[in-house]
């Protein structure tokens, strides 16, 4: 089976999917998570990898650049972030422009 026959979208693989349900049931855990400047900053770094990611005008593919079998990691990465940033309460405390 090739990657673009898989039936989800971002091409995870099992590890990928095993380590987000282990990330995701650590949230769960009865203490509210803290959003902590190694979270801000993780969130900050996979953020901008997947921007040089889906920038880059090789795809991924002449081994220079961002290699695309690292962005499902990127998306995990992210969406932990953001899941500790709402659960923190952080989210309500920042300033909204109109």
């Amino acid at each position: 089976m090739t990657r673009w026959e898989r039936s989800d979208p971002l091409g995870a693989s099992e590890v990928a999917v095993d380590s987000f349900r282990a990330m995701m049931a650590f949230l769960r855990m009865e203490e509210r998570p803290r959003f902590t400047e190694d979270v801000r900053e993780s969130l900050r770094d996979r953020c901008a990898t997947l921007a040089a990611a889906t920038g880059q005008m090789d795809a991924g593919q002449r081994g220079k650049g961002i290699s695309f079998d690292e962005l499902p990691f990127c998306f995990i990465n992210i969406a932990v972030a953001a899941c500790i940033l709402v659960m923190s309460g952080k989210l309500d405390e920042l300033e909204v422009e109109e």
